[in-house]
């Protein structure tokens, strides 16, 4: 191995990962500064499983058997490990990723890969780019790489031969079934999304469920806290907009207090946007012509949002970035 691993790790993650690693989503951090990806994952509610520095470094922030939130899709978070890689350039130069970097990128998945048998990396079977589960520019000039990237990681682990990633061991229905009734899946609606991503029919399952419980409705697991609940909706684990709050309120929680728990934990709690809170996808404008560390931009007019983390927004017109700013720098039109 010829890349050094530091443990920095984020304390927004799930413990546990049911169905098991079964591949990898790529990302770029958006920022030319490698130690900055690790400061928002400590206090942005969001976490990738690595970072990948431009001299060999890599950083962990969650453990491979932890679930961390870096998708905005519940189902690929519990099921694929988020790679982050700084990038070597800013918004102006459309923010490249140094070949060093992809080249430590490589040898790290190589080891995921033979870590948890994944087999041969194949492009959208079980190696994504981040835009592929969420509207967002992220990965950037990554996504444009994925083949390069599977054919570089599949020589070096002698799986460059043809045919698909084999299908990892499935254990039975039956199987499945107990870990349900034993809290290991969740809740629902997190629950069947899980189910269906390790390859499972989450009815037959909970048919399975049903007919040990005397032919009734699976009672209802514990709740999870508001605070958990939180990490979850920054995540993407509960939807967006009216239906986030029906999955919620469906669930047995109370919407109110949970988005007061989000905004706490993305620090937006009296600092809310002038427009309101800022998502990915909405047309904004800036406050204040600056970006995300304050240096003056020649900014004007409308912006698509089309990455948030946390109090971080990367914004731009026509699929091209423009640059990073606060979430509390722009507001809604």
């Amino acid at each position: 191995m010829s890349y050094s691993i530091r443990q920095n790790p984020s304390p927004f993650f799930t413990a546990g990962r049911p169905a098991g690693v079964r591949g990898i989503v790529l990302h770029h951090a958006a920022t030319t500064d490698f130690d900055g990806i690790g400061r928002t994952f400590k206090v942005a509610g969001v976490s990738a499983g690595y970072g990948v520095s431009q001299i060999n470094t890599v950083d962990q922030y969650v453990a491979d058997g932890n679930t961390g939130y870096h998708a905005g899709n519940w189902a690929a978070n519990q099921a694929y490990i988020g790679i982050e890689h700084v990038n070597s350039g800013g918004s102006q130069t459309g923010w490249p990723v140094a070949d060093q970097t992809l080249n430590t990128s490589v040898e790290l998945s190589r080891d995921i890969v033979a870590r948890h048998g994944l087999g041969k990396l194949v492009p959208f079977q079980n190696l994504f780019p981040h835009n592929h589960f969420s509207p967002t520019f992220c990965p950037g000039v990554i996504k444009a790489k994925l083949d390069w990237y599977a054919e570089q990681v599949n020589a070096a682990t002698g799986n460059s031969g043809g045919g698909s990633a084999p299908a990892p061991s499935r254990r039975s229905n039956e199987d499945i079934a107990t870990e349900v009734l034993n809290g290991k899946w969740g809740n629902n609606p997190g629950r069947s999304s899980s189910l269906a991503a390790a390859g499972y029919d989450p009815n037959t399952i909970q048919a399975i469920v049903n007919a040990r419980l005397g032919g009734g409705s699976a009672p209802a697991p514990a709740q999870s806290s508001v605070s958990e609940i939180a990490r979850q909706v920054i995540a993407g684990a509960w939807g967006n907009g009216p239906s986030r709050q029906a999955n919620l309120e469906r669930a047995g929680y109370n919407y109110a207090s949970v988005q007061a728990e989000v905004n706490r934990q993305l620090g937006v709690g009296t600092t809310v946007p002038s427009g309101g809170i800022i998502s990915q996808g909405q047309n904004v404008q800036f406050v204040t012509p600056v970006d995300y560390n304050g240096t003056r931009l020649g900014v004007s007019g409308t912006y698509q949002v089309m990455e948030v983390r946390g109090d971080r927004a990367v914004v731009g017109r026509g699929g091209a970035v423009t640059a990073a700013a606060k979430t509390t720098n722009l507001r809604r039109v």
